[in-house]
């Protein structure tokens, strides 16, 4: 076979194969792109299948209505939600002594505080703090007391003197809370009153030498001027009990009673702080020889 049959026997072959490929694509299924899914749109009800039962009419219940189908809810007040502190237990006891902190804490800026405003809002704060205990535990002692404290410092003598008969009512051998509303009723010069009490306190603590002291400056208040030298003989020493009864005298404008328990107590005591200021005012000479000579008070 030469050349040009070569050639033209490849032609044919190619012919037919192109013929049977183009056959076979045009038998093959074409490719179809995937159908985008439909979306909805907001304001659009979505189709229903034809099969979907039909929606319900029936309107929902109103609240009345399933208020009257279930029952009313319990109301929650605030004794419900002060029942989630324990009522007792080492996290009641806890929170309770945190709290008995922060009132005695606020009571002390008060007392240390000079401005009266400050004071005010300090004592103020610590009453809160009392009566929240007092509130979770009536017969607490030391809120009774601290309580009653604040109501004196914020001169609510009233509230104050309720307190301490309440807590003398729970606590009637407590020498604390007898002292502590002597010294209130001091503070209100009923000196009668406030030494009645302080005596009280000084029979449950008879050893006390601050309840056996301030006792004796309320009694030389009262006037009661010989059971006042022997209690504050017993707690400060004789030549401090001569010269604080020798101030009491002059109070009361009894200037040479007054002059006699002072030179007493320069005798017992030269260097005592004023003394010589106090005689200056009674008008009696001050030198070396003031006390010379002198016959101390029987």
């Amino acid at each position: 076979m030469d050349v040009r049959s070569s050639l033209f026997l490849g032609a044919v072959l190619l012919s037919c194969t192109s013929g049977c490929f183009r056959d076979f694509l045009n038998k093959s299924d074409p490719i179809t792109p995937p159908t985008p899914p439909a979306f909805t749109r907001v304001d659009e009800k979505p189709a229903l299948p034809q099969n979907a039962p039909a929606p319900m009419s029936t309107p929902l219940p109103t609240s009345a209505q399933t208020t009257s189908l279930l029952g009313a809810a319990p109301a929650v007040g605030a004794s419900q939600i002060r029942e989630v502190t324990p009522k007792s237990g080492p996290e009641r006891e806890f929170k309770t002594k945190t709290i008995l902190t922060f009132a005695r804490s606020k009571e002390s800026e008060g007392n240390i505080t000079k401005d009266p405003q400050e004071r005010i809002k300090h004592f103020d704060a610590a009453r809160g703090d009392f009566q929240t205990i007092l509130s979770r535990e009536p017969k607490h002692r030391e809120a009774l007391l601290g309580l009653a404290r604040c109501y004196n410092k914020l001169r609510d003598f009233d509230r104050a003197n309720d307190t301490y008969a309440k807590g003398l009512a729970l606590y009637p051998k407590d020498a604390d809370f007898w002292f502590e509303k002597g010294m209130m009723l001091k503070d209100r010069r009923m000196f009668a009153e406030a030494a009645q009490s302080m005596d009280e306190a000084h029979k449950l603590q008879p050893e006390n030498r601050d309840v056996m002291r301030c006792l004796g400056y309320t009694l030389g208040l009262a006037g009661r001027m010989e059971e006042c030298y022997k209690m504050l003989e017993r707690s400060v020493g004789s030549a401090q009990a001569h010269f604080r009864v020798a101030q009491f005298y002059e109070m009361q404008n009894q200037h040479t009673l007054s002059r006699r328990h002072c030179l007493v107590a320069m005798q017992e005591q030269p260097n005592i702080p004023g003394a010589q200021e106090l005689l200056v005012r009674l008008g009696q000479p001050v030198g070396p020889a003031t006390t010379a000579g002198f016959q101390p008070v029987q």
